[in-house]
């Protein structure tokens, strides 16, 4: 017999996670007015770091999204909505932001492999800023 799915929370996720998390919702990206939260489900496909300010960023593959709690905006407002939406791109503090959790993989031997290989990505990114931001003068970051 085949477990149910089971969600766990987590801290750290990486390309093939199947996670579920919970975002905010606004209005504009800056001085929007706030709709709500909505939950969305979605296989990572990729995640990667950003060469200049190494925000992490990950493409998502939307299984479903729970959009009820969001409050219905004025028309002309520019509010996205997941519903029929394939792909969406997150930045970490966002996806991290209020509450994260993945299904187990049926080997989290290579879930592991895959996440060490995302962390020692990401550690090469800061350190790289470190120096950059070295070579131009700027200390204590």
């Amino acid at each position: 017999m085949e477990k149910p799915e089971r969600w766990i929370g987590t801290n750290s996720i990486c390309a093939g996670d199947t996670i579920k998390f919970v975002e905010r919702v606004f209005t504009e990206a800056k001085n929007g007015k706030y709709l709500g939260e909505r939950t969305v489900i979605a296989i990572v496909l990729k995640e990667s770091y950003g060469a200049e300010k190494q925000q992490h960023t990950f493409t998502l593959k939307v299984i479903s999204v729970d959009e009820s709690g969001l409050k219905t905006p004025h028309p002309n407002s520019k509010v996205k909505y997941l519903s029929g939406v394939d792909q969406i791109r997150r930045k970490g503090r966002t996806i991290y932001g209020i509450s994260v959790e993945r299904l187990r993989w049926s080997d989290e031997e290579n879930r592991t492999k895959v996440l060490e290989e995302k962390h020692d990505r990401g550690n090469l990114a800061r350190e790289a800023k470190k120096e950059r931001l070295e070579k131009d003068g700027i200390f204590g970051f």
